[in-house]
């Protein structure tokens, strides 16, 4: 299913480069048909070919549509006083094309709730853990989120982005693998799209396995790579294409991932490349862990303080303080959920008792 989506301009040279992100990043969200004179866009309304209008505000005040019956969207190239009444939003051309699709996307989904989530073209269930600092702890956290989701009643799911997981070390190990899932990424041989977005969650169901914790819980992992390449190949630059295709490869695995479970929990790299920068971007939740130690807290606060990643995250994030002593990160981080030095026996062990201490902060992990 696709929104059937009509871009409207006297001078389409003005779109810049937003028709062609629409349609070609998108295609698998968006129908994308142009017109020129209001007759056209009329027409299109009147067919039932339009669903979202994008126009400039001058056609807009010069088309037929019940009010309520489309998305109407007007370009603008200044900030606006006042958004027009038959306007339900306004979009700048030049502006970070993601952005404005996720603004687009989103605006539609509210409009018709029914058939927003069908076709969204973003995770709607997504946490990442995330660590600046390596030694953290931040897949021992990662996995006991998992667990303690899992423990409410949730079917969770989760996934390490690390080129060198420790997954096995926690799971032990198993003949499945994701590399099988990724072959046609890995070699480049790939199609975007909802059909092929299926067809990857079941190539990825194939390999993911269900920790048999207990019976009643529902929580599964996704097997290693055969070696750090496949997942590092998520990077590649695309020759074909002469860009970094990463992100919308990202974000399609992602969405692959999260089909058929309540939850998707990924287990970022210390080192932030551009598929986790893309797994950032998209969460729903960001849990960002410290150690309690001066070196560790220092490198969390300036991965606060720099770039923007944290604060356009800011309200969707909670505070790990992991591996809990003298209280040397504690005072950086606002309200921190505190998790106690542990020594169990084995990685899952620890694992767990992170998860059960998490019950102590229940509603506010």
């Amino acid at each position: 299913m696709t929104i059937k989506t009509v871009v409207a301009s006297k001078d389409p040279s003005k779109l810049g480069n937003f028709i062609t992100e629409l349609s070609v990043i998108n295609d698998s969200a968006f129908h994308v048909s142009s017109c020129k004179t209001v007759d056209e866009v009329n027409n299109s309304i009147e067919s039932g070919r339009c669903e979202i209008l994008i126009a400039d505000l001058d056609i807009i005040n010069e088309c037929s549509f019940e009010n309520g019956s489309i998305l109407v969207v007007s370009f603008t190239y200044e900030t606006l006083a006042k958004t027009p009444a038959n306007v339900h939003m306004t979009l700048n051309p030049f502006a970070k094309w993601k952005d404005s699709i996720d603004d687009l996307f989103f605006k539609y989904a509210d409009l018709r709730p029914e058939e927003g989530n069908v076709i969204s073209p973003f995770p709607k269930h997504l946490t990442v853990v995330y660590s600046p600092s390596g030694g953290a702890g931040n897949t021992s956290v990662a996995i006991a989120y998992a667990m303690y989701r899992a423990a409410a009643g949730k079917s969770v799911q989760f996934f390490s982005f690390e080129e060198i997981p420790s997954t096995a070390s926690f799971f032990g190990e198993t003949s499945k693998c994701i590399s099988t899932a990724l072959e046609d990424w890995i070699s480049g041989n790939r199609k975007y799209g909802i059909g092929e977005r299926r067809s990857l969650a079941s190539r990825l169901g194939s390999c993911r396995v269900k920790y048999a914790i207990d019976k009643k819980i529902n929580m599964y992992y996704i097997a290693a790579p055969k070696n750090y390449r496949d997942v590092h190949e998520i990077n590649r630059y695309d020759k074909n294409n002469g860009v970094f295709d990463s992100n919308e490869k990202t974000r399609e695995i992602l969405l692959a991932m999260e089909d058929s479970v309540d939850e998707l929990i990924i287990d970022l790299p210390s080192l932030c490349g551009s598929s986790s920068i893309c797994a950032y971007e998209h969460a729903n939740k960001i849990i960002l862990v410290s150690e309690d130690t001066v070196m560790s807290a220092n490198k969390l606060s300036w991965f606060m303080e720099t770039g923007d990643l944290h604060e356009y995250k800011k309200s969707n994030t909670t505070y790990v303080v992991n591996k809990y002593t003298t209280g040397k990160a504690k005072s950086s981080l606002d309200n921190p959920v505190i998790i106690p030095m542990l020594t169990g026996k084995d990685p899952m062990s620890v694992a767990k008792e992170i998860s059960t201490e998490m019950q102590k902060y229940r509603g506010k992990v």
